[in-house]
């Protein structure tokens, strides 16, 4: 299609659209932290609204169809978040050029969408963004930054996981959360170094050069992912595929998502696939399922649409969400 584009000659409104949906990705979502800066006070100190989320949806509002930006980030729009667990949200469009493969750019205005809630603690709002095209996340970042008065000393970090070895318990934590305490199985991971530090003198050269490492796997246990990256590689996991069930009895389905983190970036969370425990007539699979790799080849592929799979995505991030607050909430005990 994007040979087509570059010999046909399409109306200029027709090649923005088109670009926009060439460049899309697959559904994904990421998220930022909005919080003070240093000491957090019980509450803002700023009349009304006295909470993050209330106070961003205010800033939003006063700057509606307002650009900001290179990119003339604008909101579209604001309103009460269709999302249950999410008091708002807003509708962002951005400058995005593609480029054709004649060489040729083409400005597209594509639109993502975002999500906001308080945190446990007021003065802390999560957002969260339905990722379609690569840059999304950072633009809806940038925005937000740029919104945000200097005077009140805000911060709004990506969510990401730790870039040392104690990445890994934060991902034990994760796959807990997103499995909701059911079966949970990995497959295919990448490590990666995260820290420039003076190589171990014990390790072969490979290793002590290696930066990245990917591999095709079967589906397994999490801990056996691990045991490579810290013993054989040294280093840390930055992706995986995570496989786990979602749904009870009849309407039970297994769904596979992607979940990475690559050096600095955020982390996110992307659609794979769904398949449920029956034949291909429709026959539930006799005795118990197991999510491995003969049990995922047994099941059948079924078609999610994408409200689907992004409903699918918001309900895993609020699993990752309600469990960072509570460990934050145990160590603040």
């Amino acid at each position: 299609m994007a040979n087509i584009a570059g010999r046909v000659w399409l109306a200029p409104g027709a090649t923005r659209r088109l670009s926009t949906f060439l460049d899309m990705v697959t559904p994904a979502v990421g998220g930022l932290l909005m919080a003070p800066s240093g000491v957090q006070p019980a509450r803002l100190d700023l009349g009304m609204p006295d909470t993050a989320a209330a106070r961003l949806r205010e800033l939003a509002e006063a700057h509606l169809e307002h650009p900001l930006g290179a990119h003339r980030s604008s909101l579209c729009s604001v309103d009460p978040s269709a999302s249950p667990s999410w008091e708002w949200s807003g509708i962002l469009s951005y400058d995005h050029p593609y480029r054709l493969r004649t060489g040729a750019y083409v400005m597209s205005r594509p639109q993502v969408v975002f999500h906001v809630r308080s945190d446990t603690h007021p003065t802390c709002a999560h957002v969260m963004v339905e990722i379609r095209h690569a840059a999304d996340l950072d633009h809806v970042y940038k925005w937000i930054a740029q919104l945000l008065p200097s005077a009140e000393r805000w911060s709004v970090t990506p969510f990401t996981l730790l870039d040392d070895e104690t990445r890994h318990e934060e991902i034990r934590a994760l796959v807990d959360a997103l499995g909701a305490g059911g079966e949970v199985t990995v497959a295919h991971p990448n490590t990666e170094r995260v820290r420039d530090s003076a190589p171990d003198p014990e390790l072969g050269e490979f290793v002590a050069h290696m930066k990245e490492a990917r591999y095709s796997t079967m589906i397994q246990g999490l801990d056996s992912l691990i045991q490579r990256a810290e013993s054989v590689d040294h280093s840390v996991l930055s992706a995986f595929d995570l496989y786990h069930w979602e749904g009870k009895d009849n309407a039970r389905a297994a769904v596979r998502v992607r979940v990475k983190q690559h050096d600095t970036d955020p982390l996110t969370i992307s659609w794979g696939a769904a398949r449920e425990p029956r034949t291909m007539a429709g026959a539930p699979l006799p005795g118990k399922v197991l999510l491995n790799s003969d049990g995922w080849e047994t099941m059948t592929a079924v078609t999610w649409s994408e409200d689907q799979r992004m409903a699918h995505l918001h309900r895993l991030w609020l699993r990752l969400v309600a469990a960072t607050q509570h460990a934050a909430n145990v160590a603040a005990a």
